[in-house]
C-alpha cells in the first residue's frame, strides 16, 4: 500500500498576481526566467507542436507528445492551429485564448492571437 503524503501549504505561497511572480523571478539571469516562471506557476496552455512533441512556448520544454495517435492537447493553444484552410479562425482555439490567463502569457514573446496564426512577427 502507498503512504499517502500530507499536503503542504504550498499553494498558499504561489503567486496571486503576474506582478507577484515577476518579483520572485527577478534575481534569476534573463535567459533563465522563463524557465523559473514556470517552475513557480506551471507551463502555459500556449505549446507548439513539432513532429509530434509538444513543448511549451515559454521554456521551450518539452511537455508531452502526440505520438501513436494520443491526443494530450485539451484545452491548449497549438501555435499555427487557429487559422482554417478557409482562413477562418478556429473556433475552439478562439474559445481557448479567451481562457488564458497571465500564468499562461507571462513572458511568452507573442499574444495568443499571433501564437493561432502562427505568426512569427512580434
Amino acid at each position: 500500500m502507498k503512504k499517502r503524503v500530507a499536503k503542504t501549504a504550498v499553494a498558499s505561497q504561489e503567486p496571486q498576481t503576474e506582478a507577484e511572480a515577476l518579483a520572485a523571478i527577478a534575481a534569476f539571469p534573463e535567459e533563465k526566467k522563463p524557465d523559473a516562471m514556470c517552475a513557480l506557476v506551471g507551463h502555459s496552455r500556449m505549446i507548439q507542436s513539432s513532429f509530434g512533441y509538444l513543448s511549451c512556448a515559454r521554456c521551450d520544454v518539452t511537455i508531452g507528445d502526440t505520438l501513436g495517435g494520443a491526443s494530450v492537447l485539451g484545452k491548449r493553444l497549438v501555435r499555427g492551429h487557429g487559422k482554417l484552410a478557409s482562413g477562418q479562425a478556429c473556433k475552439e482555439c478562439v474559445v481557448i485564448a479567451r481562457t488564458l490567463t497571465w500564468r499562461d502569457t507571462a513572458l511568452v514573446e507573442f499574444t495568443p492571437e499571433q501564437w493561432m496564426e502562427g505568426s512569427w512577427d512580434k
